[in-house]
């Protein structure tokens, strides 16, 4: 769930068609279907999802929202097309299918609309260890412009020349668990929106947990107890000598 509030600054990144072999990161791009969201959360140890079901607040919902797994902020620009509601510089909150866009949890109406803006800006957070990122895109890459999946700005996807009301479900698996990623779902230009649902942060259990450093007190006291130990050997040494 999540509420209206101010406004971001605009940040942009460059779409990088290749997947970055240097990085442990990989996507998965399907057809969506509920058996197989479901059978992709079902690996999950933890998740948290934001399905969108927010009755009563239709219409722009503003250039960022807070929701369940962190921010949404729009990449900016302003939308003119036909699908457009509003002022066309916000997102937009639809309870109703909008040329090909939809709602995708089952028994759901519900759906955040970039509203023809240049896409949306993602900054996860759950206040917890996840390692996959998980959603729906309706819609995109279907009026001559590419969406360029973008975590932590690397590009690691780019969707092209999709048909009319695509359905995709979209898997990110990081590689490592994180407290915090950053995914842009980005527009090549105006006026080619797509609909997000069902944005799920998991915890797989699979991924590499990073080591948490010590703090350089417990260093410099681990230092002091070796070398007490060290002249405490020496002292006993000495006394056996005698």
């Amino acid at each position: 769930m999540f509420n209206k509030f101010g406004a971001i600054a605009a940040m942009a990144t460059a779409g990088i068609i290749a997947a970055q072999s240097a990085s442990a990161v990989s996507v998965s791009v399907t057809d969506f279907t509920a058996a197989s969201f479901n059978a992709a959360t079902a690996t999950y140890v933890t998740s948290t999802t934001e399905d969108f079901e927010n009755a009563g607040l239709e219409g722009e919902v503003g250039p960022s929202i807070s929701t369940a797994v962190g921010s949404i902020s729009s990449l900016g620009g302003t939308g003119t097309g036909g699908s457009v509601i509003g002022t066309g510089t916000e997102l937009a909150l639809r309870d109703g299918p909008n040329f090909g866009r939809t709602n995708t949890p089952a028994g759901g109406t519900y759906f955040l609309d970039s509203n023809d803006t240049l896409g949306m800006e993602i900054s996860l957070n759950v206040g917890a260890l996840f390692d996959s990122i998980l959603f729906t895109l309706t819609d995109p890459a279907d009026a001559g412009a590419q969406v360029s999946l973008i975590v932590d700005g690397v590009s690691h996807a780019i969707l092209s020349g999709l048909s009319n009301a695509t359905a995709k479900l979209i898997e990110i698996d990081l590689g490592t668990a994180v407290t915090s990623a950053v995914l842009k779902i980005e527009n090549s230009r105006l006026n080619d929106g797509f609909g997000l649902d069902d944005l799920t942060v998991g915890d797989t259990g699979t991924g590499i947990v990073p080591a948490v450093p010590l703090p350089p007190g417990a260093v410099l006291l681990g230092g002091g107890l070796l070398a007490l130990g060290a002249y405490g050997r020496r002292a006993r040494r000495s006394a056996g000598n005698a």
